[in-house]
């Protein structure tokens, strides 16, 4: 069954481009984990729908992470920050969590989860599904998303935050980070 598992691993990742799968086949490993301290978004992908300001990583105060903020933006933003395609009929029980801090006001982060995305430049036209997670109300406070079940989703998946502003002005486009994300 190992040798079968495997090599599904290999032919989903050589179909997808780059596959997540965990180190070990136990539902205790991670699927995915990240808290972007190489200073790069590694297999996360950032696809900016509309704006010129798109997630990018970063780090303050000795924290990194992963930023975007569409203030003074050349129009609203509506930017995806969207893991590595990931299998989750590799394990049971996922569970999704990761820490949040929100600076200024605007819309909050979304967080969704596709099984129809073909992993173009246009996330957009998948079907999306939205998961309750608790975000920063603010201040740069950090917080913990609490956890968010992803035990429902089979087949291959991918998860994304996205990032909209209502305009490029104080009060329109609030500053969001996400980091420690863990699935």
């Amino acid at each position: 069954m190992l040798k079968r598992m495997l090599t599904r691993i290999s032919a989903l990742a050589l179909a997808a481009g780059s596959l997540v799968t965990p180190s070990a086949l136990h539902a205790q490993e991670a699927l995915l984990e990240t808290n972007f301290a190489d200073g790069s978004l590694g297999l996360w992908r950032a696809l900016s729908v509309a704006s010129n300001e798109d997630w990018e990583a970063s780090d303050r105060d000795g924290l990194t992470f992963a930023e975007s903020n569409g203030f003074g933006a050349d129009e609203a933003s509506d930017d995806w920050l969207v893991s590595p395609a990931i299998d989750f009929d590799l394990s049971t029980g996922e569970v999704l969590t990761f820490d949040s801090i929100r600076g200024f006001s605007g819309p909050d982060i979304e967080v969704l989860v596709s099984t129809d995305y073909a992993g173009g430049s246009d996330p957009s036209t998948a079907t999306w599904e939205a998961q309750s997670a608790t975000l920063s109300g603010g201040d740069f406070e950090q917080a913990a998303s609490g956890d968010i079940d992803l035990s429902g989703v089979e087949g291959t998946g991918y998860i994304a935050f996205r990032y909209k502003a209502d305009g490029t002005n104080a009060g329109e486009a609030a500053l969001w980070r996400v980091t420690n994300i863990k699935l």
